[in-house]
């Protein structure tokens, strides 16, 4: 008869490669939940400003501009929660317009971010000099 062939080995399972392909993890829980706080940029502080301009000109509208400065600087203290925590305007503006531009101010709102005690100064056209 035929030569009988040694019976092959069961076929054993493939063998695992080493690393098990895992479904790709989302970014460390942690940081996944909350996004974490950007440093504010100019670009971003301007942005705002010019959303709230026509806000801002209107507190300039009936300025006595003889007596006015042509600009005036506002230093914003931003809260890490992107609130306007503090508003100071050099040189000091005569209210109504002073008052007026301290509320439209304080209402700007930017992002989180990661500073706390953060403050920017922004120029403020009043008038053509």
């Amino acid at each position: 008869g035929p030569p009988s062939t040694p019976p092959s080995p069961p076929a054993s399972p493939p063998a695992s490669p080493p690393a098990a392909p895992r479904a790709p993890e989302p970014a460390a829980p942690r940081r996944a939940r909350r996004e974490p706080a950007r440093a504010l940029r100019p670009e971003e502080i301007q942005a705002t400003l010019l959303r709230h301009q026509a806000d801002i000109a209107r507190c300039f509208s009936g300025i006595d501009r003889a007596a006015a400065p042509a600009q005036v600087e506002a230093e914003l203290s931003i809260d890490v929660s992107g609130e306007i925590t503090g508003v100071h305007i050099s040189p000091a503006l005569a209210d109504p317009a002073g008052r007026c531009l301290t509320r439209s101010l304080r209402r700007l709102r930017f992002h989180r971010h990661s500073w706390p005690g953060f403050k920017v100064t922004v120029p403020l056209r009043i008038h053509a000099g």
